[in-house]
């Protein structure tokens, strides 16, 4: 089944009780609330020659005409058509308006089971207290409403009067009251630009709660649109003002796009958008974008399965369609994390992401994006053909470590953020390799170049696989094998050796005060056994995207730390001396009086260091706490 967070689903779209200045009141509509005798919605020749054109599953539903009841009828089928093909998170319904219907929340209640969560997008004036109460007792529901400002000349283009608003933020303050999650649509026009400070200030201490800003699209910006002199103004208050009501804003840099685009009239950003969010208009048409674009299958000509929506769907990621050139609005939020510029507690800003499954969920997608990407990659550009499978490393700590399986051999892939520290990991193995040192060397793609750039603009580099096994210890006494012990301290030696004179201006420093001394080197600074292989006698070591230059002890403390001081295993007094030993078998003795004695407390500062800087759980916390125990109360220290 495929996956996806929110699937957008459009009941009645035809039909709203508003008509605002940029949809309805703007594009002259002769659908209307009205009934016949026959309870029929008024609806124009161009929809009944629409029906008849449709497939015969679609006619069926519209049989004895257009009554309301009817369009839901057929949206109710829709879902359960697409409940056996998409794995949905978040129904999103909407219309037209659509608290008109008045049998509406019978309808969300019959259905709200089948969905982890249900998102209701309205105009709001229609809601009451009762049914708000019952909305929140199904504990799954949230709300999405369209509010241009919080008096009616910021609301002008929904709102002549006042009344309306006035309504639509009591409503609000009910819904904030009963704690149910909530996110404000908020069209940017001339009218009510000016006034957005004083819209965020009257909902500055609500909770579970965000106000969406965008700007008006398509052809109502031929009357609405906002004056250059206006969003130059608007720039300067977010920027005076964006701290103090960050709580109820999405992360800055979505009003940075924003803002970007509004001046140059031009979007500069991929959209991934239709990976995440599956759009279904009222008659089981699939689209490639939930702002319209070409549909893409409809689910009545049974073109519609699993394997030919979202990921296969073909759309294009970069902005390839002529909507795309001045769009942004909520889903943004995908968009920014894709392009890893936000963080996954900033998706939790949008109430309706703030849910770990949710989060997860989209993990996911975005990993499966990725991985088709790289598949791609490694075919076009590394002439890798054989792939069987490409799967995430979860053991990884940072999350970007990939495994490649083929026909013949393994690879690993490691997905950079930063152009600048991809470039330093590729000389740090250049280096390496070229001294004969055992860890992973770098492939060239057909370009000659050591690294890709992916879509969202990180960039993949393509290493061996280095074969072996994590160094381990006897079960019995716990201990590491002394002739392993030695391999190691000899091996991480031949690595500063070989690194000493290393020079890269990206490269960083110790990040903790250390004496100066003389012997430096390049820091693998993470020298922990998932990152130390033996393959028979043979050490090889991985992962140096931590690396730091300095004081050659430091790699020294970090290991000993490490390898011979553990909760679960105790001190390995035999192995840290014999390491120590080793390593400084060829020094002179100033050397070894000078760097010793500073192991004891760098390996302290280190796992000080590594607490700061690092969101552990509470087990980890406490493995760290305990190894600096011990290594306070017994390194260096005689029976």
């Amino acid at each position: 089944m495929q996956k996806c967070i929110y699937q957008d689903e459009r009941f009645a779209e035809e039909f709203c009780n508003f008509h605002c200045a940029y949809c309805g009141g703007y594009y002259k509509t002769e659908y209307s609330l009205k009934k016949d005798d026959n309870n029929n919605l008024q609806v124009p020749k161009e929809w009944k020659i629409k029906i008849e054109q449709s497939p015969e599953e679609v006619k069926k539903f519209f049989a004895d005409g257009s009554k309301i009841e009817n369009f839901y009828n057929i949206g109710k089928d829709i879902l359960n058509k697409t409940d056996k093909i998409v794995n949905t998170d978040i129904l999103k319904i909407s219309g037209g308006e659509i608290t008109t219907y008045y049998k509406l929340f019978d309808f969300v209640k019959e259905i709200h089971n089948n969905y982890f969560e249900i998102q209701i997008l309205t105009n709001g004036l229609l809601l009451n207290n009762n049914e708000l109460i019952e909305y929140k007792k199904m504990g799954n529901v949230t709300f999405q409403i369209s509010l241009d400002g919080v008096t009616k000349e910021a609301n002008y283009t929904i709102d002549k009067s006042g009344v309306i608003t006035e309504r639509i933020l009591k409503n609000i303050d009910q819904i904030l009251k009963l704690k149910i999650p909530l996110e404000i649509n908020c069209v940017l026009t001339k009218y009510n630009i000016d006034y957005f400070e004083e819209f965020m200030k009257r909902f500055k201490e609500a909770e579970n709660f965000i106000i969406l800003p965008r700007p008006v699209r398509n052809e109502p910006r031929k009357i609405l649109d906002c004056s250059k002199n206006q969003i130059i103004k608007f720039k300067e208050m977010m920027s005076k003002c964006y701290d103090e009501y960050s709580s109820i804003l999405p992360p800055k840099i979505y009003f940075d796009r924003m803002i970007e685009m509004m001046i140059t009239n031009k979007r500069k950003n991929n959209c991934y958008i239709p990976y995440f969010v599956l759009s279904i208009d009222g008659y089981g048409n699939f689209e490639s974008c939930p702002l319209g674009l070409k549909p893409i299958k409809n689910i009545y000509r049974n073109e519609i399965n699993e394997k030919n929506i979202l990921l296969n769907s073909g759309y294009q990621i970069k902005n390839s369609y002529k909507k795309c050139e001045y769009c942004i609005l909520q889903y943004e939020f995908f968009n920014l994390y894709c392009d890893n510029e936000i963080s996954k507690e900033e998706l939790r800003k949008l109430p309706s992401l703030n849910y770990s499954k949710i989060i997860n969920d989209i993990e996911e997608i975005k990993e499966k994006m990725i991985i088709s990407e790289i598949k791609e990659k490694l075919m076009n550009e590394y002439n890798i053909k054989d792939i069987i499978n490409i799967e995430k490393n979860e053991e990884s700590s940072q999350g970007n470590v990939y495994i490649v399986y083929t026909t013949t051999k393994r690879y690993v892939i490691k997905n950079y953020i930063n152009l600048s520290h991809t470039e330093l990991i590729i000389d740090i193995h250049n280096l390496l390799e070229k001294n004969n040192f055992n860890s992973p060397i770098v492939y060239e793609n057909k370009l000659k170049k050591q690294y890709t750039k992916l879509i969202n603009g990180s960039y993949i580099v393509v290493f061996s696989f280095l074969e072996g096994e994590q160094i381990g210890y006897n079960k019995k006494s716990k201990t590491m094998d002394l002739v392993l012990v030695e391999n190691i301290a000899k091996t991480i030696k031949q690595f500063h050796n070989i690194t000493k004179e290393f020079k890269n201006q990206n490269v960083e420093k110790i990040p903790f005060k250390i004496e100066e001394i003389s012997r430096k080197s390049l820091l693998h600074f993470d020298l922990t056994r998932g990152n130390i292989f033996h393959n028979n006698s043979k050490i090889g070591i991985i992962d140096f995207d931590d690396a730091k230059f300095g004081a050659s002890v430091c790699d020294v403390a970090i290991a000993i730390a490490n390898l011979f001081f553990s909760k679960s295993r105790g001190v390995d007094k035999e192995g840290y001396k014999k390491f120590i030993e080793v390593y400084y078998s060829d020094e002179k003795e100033k050397i070894k009086k000078t760097e010793i004695p500073m192991i004891k407390d760098i390996a302290i500062n280190w796992i000080n260091y590594v607490l700061k800087n690092n969101s552990f759980n509470a087990s980890d916390t406490e493995s760290f706490e305990v190894r600096k125990k011990l290594i306070m109360e017994n390194l260096f220290m005689e029976d």
